[in-house]
């Protein structure tokens, strides 16, 4: 009976040889943001980039901004669901010559499944709840709601 349960024991060791690292990172998963919010472009050029957590925490730039509230929050998930985010094209941009506008890249995570989406100022096809959800994001993100 020792040796069977010993064959058993050995065969349920990694693979991986003493002193060689595992290609397995160990600890908790980095957390993932529900809400990647970029606006880019205008007279000066500007970059942004804001992340949302789950926990309420607003993010620019690697810093922490602010938090919203729980309630903010959920407001804006439902704001996703009833927009049709998900079912949006992926991208909105204007053909020819333009005047500096911006461009606005939301990309959410919801439900087990992310989607990402860009678009130009004035870009035509783009639905307007796709505005107005920038239009919020970019007030939550700012501390104007």
């Amino acid at each position: 009976m020792l040796p069977v349960s010993l064959v058993v024991l050995v065969a349920c060791q990694p693979a991986i040889p003493a002193g060689q690292p595992s290609s397995v990172a160990e600890g908790p998963a980095p957390e993932l943001p529900l809400v990647v919010y970029e606006r880019i472009g205008g007279e000066t050029g500007l970059r942004e980039r804001w992340e949302i957590y789950a926990d309420g925490r607003v993010v620019r730039e690697g810093d922490t901004v602010r938090y919203l509230e729980p309630e903010a929050l959920m407001v804006l998930m439902e704001q996703v669901e009833r927009s049709d985010f998900f079912e949006m094209e992926d991208v909105y941009l204007q053909e020819g010559p333009r005047s500096p506008r911006f461009v606005y890249a939301l990309s959410v995570r919801m439900n087990g499944g992310m989607k990402a989406v860009v678009v130009m100022d004035g870009a035509p096809g783009q639905p307007p709840a796709l505005g107005d959800l920038i239009q919020t994001v970019d007030a939550l993100v700012r501390g104007e709601v």
